[in-house]
């Protein structure tokens, strides 16, 4: 449904009703499972009840993570950077990568402020996706 496609805006909302995402400017060729970000591409938050919103991260610039897409098969649905989603009858959840992440992890003093951190799990902080809305923007 997202391949060749370009300008998306990928919205998750999780259990503790926060809502953070992923914009991906490049389009998403057919055949292929992996496609890099560019220097548009970005996350952010909208709702958090750590950390005021809206809120704009920018990947780090030695880093060009972007979308990952796996098969039907997998039990992952799909990596957006350093938010990795996982299918709804999986038993691994949804992360995303806090310390070892490749955000730029501080914006206006506030650290790690994508999906919080938790230093118990390597840096990941696991959530369960609600809902997830995938917007292509003209």
């Amino acid at each position: 449904i997202i391949k060749r496609r370009s300008h998306l805006v990928f919205i998750i909302e999780d259990d503790n009703d926060e809502m953070f995402g992923f914009y991906f400017n490049k389009q998403i060729p057919l055949n292929e499972k992996y496609c890099e970000s560019d220097d548009k591409s970005f996350y952010f938050i909208l709702n958090s009840k750590r950390n005021p919103s809206p809120l704009k991260f920018n990947p780090k610039s030695y880093y060009r993570y972007g979308i990952h897409l796996f098969s039907k098969r997998s039990y992952k649905l799909i990596r957006l950077g350093d938010i990795s989603l996982y299918k709804e009858d999986s038993k691994e959840k949804s992360y995303c990568r806090g310390i070892k992440g490749n955000c730029d992890g501080n914006y206006n003093g506030i650290t790690n402020g994508l999906c919080g951190i938790d230093k118990r799990n390597n840096g990941q902080l696991f959530f369960i996706p609600k809902r997830i809305l995938v917007i292509q923007m003209v």
